[in-house]
């Protein structure tokens, strides 16, 4: 089982792919990953492990590429966990010190996931 939610958008003159690749599901609970990557040379640039059920999402993990960071791929990527997810409650768990920062300016300065539904979405099963 794997559904997709694939998104392209344009950062700072570079062009990134965005898609929520779900691993598994069980009982209700889904399993997966907001993937990115960097077009044309489709390489990986980061990603959000989760876990989402029962009201809740879980963030296990948040990976940007070093070369990507500083511009706004982390934010990208919640903002498309929070339009898969639209009614539910983040948890983050234990965060490093760099986690910490990038939640702490999330919602300090997350744009409105109304902004998103706006990109065109495409899915594919």
């Amino acid at each position: 089982m794997s559904r997709i939610l694939s998104v392209l958008i344009l950062i700072e003159k570079a062009e990134y792919h965005f898609h929520n690749d779900v691993s598994d599901a069980y009982r209700g609970d889904v399993y997966g990953a907001i993937r990115a990557t960097h077009e044309p040379s489709k390489k990986y640039v980061g990603k959000i492990d989760y876990a989402a059920g029962r009201g809740h999402v879980h963030v296990h993990m948040i990976d940007v590429d070093k070369a990507h960071q500083g511009k706004g791929l982390a934010t990208h990527m919640m903002n498309h966990l929070k339009a898969e997810f639209p009614h539910t409650k983040v948890h983050w768990g234990m965060t490093t010190p760099e986690g910490e920062t990038f939640k702490r300016g999330y919602y300090k300065h997350k744009q409105p996931v109304s902004k998103i539904d706006k990109l065109g979405y495409s899915y594919s099963q």
